[in-house]
């Protein structure tokens, strides 16, 4: 029997080898460095808790998207966690208490993974990067992650960027005018996500009188809500004219959208406002970020949005906001890393100054590897001159 079988990795699990390991790495490095030097403090949840933590309030949607397992000292079922979110969440709630009511910045960096395989999505290992806002509400708390997330996408150096915005509250609010049967409001989510139009024609035919006829407007055009930012806001406010909460909703759209191209005028912004991924989870200002790659294809950087009904499952309610991304996914959208340091082989000997050299030339940058032999080929050498080790250049 051959042992070939134990060298592979489940479906979409894959070894991440030199150099995308470094580069990985390095992009990592990048992004906490940025979280950091705007206020935002690290945390490092566990990669497993119990089931039915990770999945507490909004999280229930990651449901099948958690592997589980018993706990063997407990009996409880423990999951491997499919999403950070949910657990900075529970940290943010509980073990950080005692900040309550003051902002909370936290970001994070780690493994997750998910049971199922989804091929457009690509890995079921994602390591995800991100940060969340607590105790921020509204407009202000919106405008600083949006304006990190676009930091964030030039650390990466990513470019040219599309900004897409959605807003599941302006939805909901639309929704809870209307007398829709939940069957059918159900139906018109579906629609609404598969962008299915003649469907929706005739779905919207059939339930026009459960909708209020200053709305009937805005859903016989709600499939053309989505283009360039600024237009889509201005033609919804004449939609939504006779609902003023509404309308100051698209307001602070259009504030946040000043601000936005003010601070990045490279930086495309879109609004779909018929946009529902995430429906049940957000509660406000929902955002994207695209590029196009080498094939003309959009792919989604990074996701997030506001959530402010997350930590009320942990008897703690607070406002929420924060984005993500798998830097895994994108290691090929991003630039090479070039490693700086010049290497310098130094032979394998009992001398404390050769030591301490190796640790001063380690500190300056250089990257010295022990050899019993210099190999052939070798540029730099440590070689010891008139009682001095010292760096000799071959190419010399």
């Amino acid at each position: 029997m051959t042992t070939t079988h134990i060298w592979f990795t489940p479906e979409g699990i894959e070894d991440l080898l030199p150099p995308q390991a470094e580069k990985l790495e390095f992009y990592r490095r990048e992004l906490l460095d940025l979280f950091a030097a705007s206020g935002y403090e690290l945390i490092k949840p566990p990669i497993a808790e119990f089931f039915d933590s990770l999945l507490t309030g909004s999280g229930q949607d990651l449901s099948r998207e958690t592997c589980t397992f018993v706990d063997q000292e407990s009996g409880r079922t423990m999951g491997v966690r499919a999403d950070t979110t949910p657990q900075v969440a529970r940290i943010a709630a509980s073990r950080l208490r005692a900040r309550e009511g003051a902002p909370l910045r936290l970001c994070y960096a780690g493994d997750t993974l998910k049971a199922r395989y989804n091929r457009a999505r690509g890995t079921r290992n994602p390591y995800q990067t991100g940060v969340e806002l607590f105790n921020v509400p509204g407009k202000a708390g919106d405008a600083e992650i949006l304006l990190l997330l676009l930091e964030s996408m030039d650390a990466l150096g990513l470019a040219p960027i599309t900004l897409s915005l959605g807003h599941a509250g302006l939805i909901k609010r639309v929704l809870s005018e209307c007398s829709l049967p939940e069957s059918e409001a159900g139906v018109l989510l579906t629609l609404l996500n598969r962008k299915r139009y003649p469907e929706y024609q005739a779905w919207l035919n059939a339930n026009l009188h459960y909708i209020p006829y200053d709305l009937q407007a805005l859903f016989t055009d709600w499939f053309e809500l989505s283009g360039e930012a600024e237009t889509v806001i201005d033609q919804t406010k004449s939609l939504l004219s006779a609902y003023p909460e509404m309308v100051a909703e698209l307001d602070g759209m259009l504030d946040l959208l000043a601000l936005l191209k003010a601070a990045a005028p490279h930086v495309r912004i879109f609004a779909d406002l018929a946009e529902i991924r995430g429906y049940y989870y957000h509660t406000g200002l929902m955002f994207s970020t695209y590029v196009v790659d080498e094939h003309d294809r959009a792919l989604v950087v990074a996701r997030g949005g506001r959530y402010d009904g997350i930590a009320e499952a942990f008897d703690n309610p607070m406002s929420a906001t924060g984005f993500s991304l798998d830097l895994r996914a994108v290691l090929d959208l991003l630039a090479p890393v070039e490693r700086t340091g010049q290497r310098v082989w130094a032979p394998m000997e009992a001398d404390p100054q050769l030591h301490e050299k190796v640790r001063d030339l380690r500190s300056e940058g250089y990257e010295v590897v022990w050899c019993e032999a210099t190999p052939d080929g070798a540029v730099c050498k440590l070689s010891k001159i008139n009682g001095l080790w010292t760096i000799e250049n071959d190419e010399a």
